[in-house]
């Protein structure tokens, strides 16, 4: 108990504890109530406890201690509390009986700590007992709280979320107990708690992609381009190295802005007369070595005919037309085929007619093509016929084959570079002990070389990983989009050049050994890409792209579109930020975990099981464009 609680308002005269006889206003130290108008109010200076709001006055006989703050208030703020104190009991010559609580509380404190308006209470307590929060055992100044053995509280008022915690939940699941710092007063509620601020949306500045490719002339480049980059090792020498690299161009040149019926026949440019020549070349060798057979001395005289076809596009269609005719489908064979093999003995060739020409077409027609029934004057209208002739090649034994090896041979590669992550933690635990065993270094100080090698450390490891990725596609057994959002835009991303991958096994393969990183040799293609900058976005490989419609909204800038269209995202900084926005805007689990107060591990929905693979697919790839990218500079 308060010692200055003895009496009701007693006041405090702890400056008065030598008092002269002799002076004009000595009193007692002891003096009734009533005795306490006769004393001159005696100026002071403004006291540090006064609150704004409450009325000031220099006697002391108005004013009494609150027990929650500790502080004067004037007696009509406060209210007394005389419940009866089962603690209490006062034993005397009449007998024993209970003494009531004396505890006082201003209006302030009811407010700010238990929400209880003074006014009310009064009124509703009119001539009844006044139960303090004392006697409610919820009581949460620090005196109370000291004889309960637990430590003070902060301002709960401005900080409710961390003056007090749920107690633990019982393990039959029931509700959490509250403290009643955080309950209001008589009420029971539990004040809500105030949610973080939400992370703004990055800004995204979406940039048109000047050729309109349509989305199925896409996809169809897109996977000749990556077969033949696929299975280009096991094809020998018939596809060349540059041939490869122009397979990334999915476009020539971009659709003129003045042509707006570039839809009724027009045909976006593709690869070269050559380029297109040795991807066929590179299919028909595949089927060749399935066959041992006349089968495969007529697909050697077609592949020679072929190479001796030149530029003609016509006469090297109308080769491969004579080799459908021999090598097809029994009811479609030629009467003039000497085969005499059974059609479930060896491969059979189908793929469809060329695309009709172009409207308007500058190519010079041979004499030859003229003569012909169907002109193919461009290399885009044999798209279907390769595509005809891989779905073919994918039937053959060696691609089947190379499929399992290419498997076998990513876990193989994947246990390298893993062992080589693992020596390199293991050179830089030790660089570490020693370096935190200098006392006296020369030159940096520990701390800061200790600093330096942490940063080199990483970026290594990152390194590692990333030329990892950049290999990867070489063992895959099939290539598909980064993945697609709610709104229904696809992202793609095509698989490195040979050049990067080469430039990558080259680093995994000195890296595993302990040899310093190498540095690629320059040429002056690459010296012809830093020198100008490729503002048509020809390398589809070199940037991110997304098929759709622009999103809408204050933080989104760029073209504009009311249509489905190409949007290129070239700078790794930017392709970040579009996984950042793409995870904020359409919830990956990454975003729910952060906004949700959860404990417990929920299982992932479908949903969120796409968005995070979209949204790692993204960051996996700038990762490995930036890493691409310095390996360039």
């Amino acid at each position: 108990m308060h010692k200055h609680e003895n009496t009701p308002f007693r006041h405090r005269h702890d400056s008065i504890s030598q008092v002269n006889p002799h002076a004009p206003h000595a009193v007692p130290h002891k003096r009734k109530l009533s005795d306490m108008s006769t004393l001159p109010a005696s100026p002071s200076k403004k006291s540090k406890n006064d609150v704004p709001g409450v009325a000031q006055t220099n006697d002391d006989s108005e004013l009494a201690y609150c027990h929650q703050c500790g502080k004067k208030r004037e007696i009509s703020t406060i209210i007394q509390c005389n419940y009866p104190n089962q603690h209490a009991i006062i034993n005397n010559a009449q007998g024993t009986k209970q003494r009531r609580c004396i505890a006082k509380y201003c209006s302030l404190c009811l407010k700010k700590k238990y929400q209880e308006d003074i006014e009310q209470i009064r009124k509703r307590n009119a001539g009844n007992a006044y139960q303090c929060p004392k006697c409610r055992d919820i009581c949460n100044c620090w005196k109370c709280r000291k004889q309960k053995g637990l430590l003070p509280l902060k301002n709960i008022t401005q900080d409710a979320n961390a003056s007090s915690k749920p107690a633990r939940s019982t393990p039959s699941g029931d509700k959490t107990k509250i403290e009643a710092s955080r309950t209001c007063g008589d009420t029971g509620q539990v004040r809500p708690v105030r949610k973080p601020r939400a992370k703004p949306l990055p800004r995204l500045h979406w940039k048109k992609h000047p050729a309109g490719i349509p989305i199925s002339e896409f996809e169809a480049r897109v996977q000749i381009r990556e077969f033949m980059m696929r299975f280009a090792p096991v094809m020998g020498a018939n596809i060349a190295k540059s041939h490869l690299e122009e397979l990334e161009y999915l476009n020539r040149a971009p659709f003129s802005d003045d042509d707006d019926e570039h839809t009724d026949g027009m045909l976006l440019p593709w690869v070269s007369e050559a380029c297109l020549k040795s991807v066929i070349l590179g299919l028909l060798g595949l089927l060749v070595e399935e066959e041992d057979s006349s089968a495969a001395r007529v697909m050697k005289l077609a592949m020679k005919d072929i190479r001796g076809s030149g530029a003609n596009l016509t006469k090297m269609f109308a080769v491969l037309a004579d080799l459908r005719d021999k090598l097809g489908y029994p009811e479609e064979k030629s009467a003039s085929s000497d085969d005499s093999e059974s059609s479930e003995d060896r491969i059979i060739i189908e793929f469809p007619d060329p695309l009709p020409p172009p409207r308007i077409s500058s190519s010079v027609r041979t004499r030859n093509a003229a003569d012909s029934s169907l002109q193919v004057v461009s290399t885009a209208q044999l798209i279907p016929v390769v595509l005809g002739l891989i779905e073919t090649v994918t039937e053959s034994f060696t691609v089947r084959n190379e499929i399992e090896e290419g498997i076998k041979e990513g876990k193989e590669k994947t246990r390298e570079t893993r062992d080589t992550i693992k020596n390199e933690n293991d050179k830089w635990e030790g660089l570490k002990k020693h370096l935190e065993g200098l006392t006296e270094p020369e030159g940096d100080k520990p701390t800061e070389k200790l600093k330096i090698e942490r940063q080199s450390h990483k970026a290594t490891v990152q390194a590692i990983e990333n030329a990892l990725r950049v290999v990867m596609p070489s063992y895959a057994p099939r290539f598909a989009p980064l993945g697609t959002d709610d709104d229904g835009r696809v992202y793609w991303a095509l698989t490195p050049s040979m050049q990067d991958r080469m430039h990558a096994l080259q680093f995994l393969s000195l890296k595993s050994s302990g040899a310093l990183q190498p540095k690629r040799a320059k040429t002056k293609k690459d010296k012809r890409k830093r020198d100008s900058e490729d503002v048509e976005f020809k390398e589809w490989s070199r940037f991110l792209a997304v098929f759709g419609k622009r999103p809408v909204g204050e933080n989104i800038s760029g073209d504009e579109a009311d249509s489905d269209e190409w949007w290129v995202f070239a700078e790794t900084e930017d392709i970040q930020k579009l996984s950042e926005w793409i995870s904020m805007v359409y919830g990956s689990s990454t975003t729910v975990e952060e906004t949700t107060s959860s404990a417990s591990a929920t299982p992932k929905s479908p949903h969120n099981e796409r968005i995070d693979g979209l949204v790692k697919n993204i960051k996996d790839f700038a990762n490995t464009l930036e890493w691409r990218i310095k390996g360039d500079d």
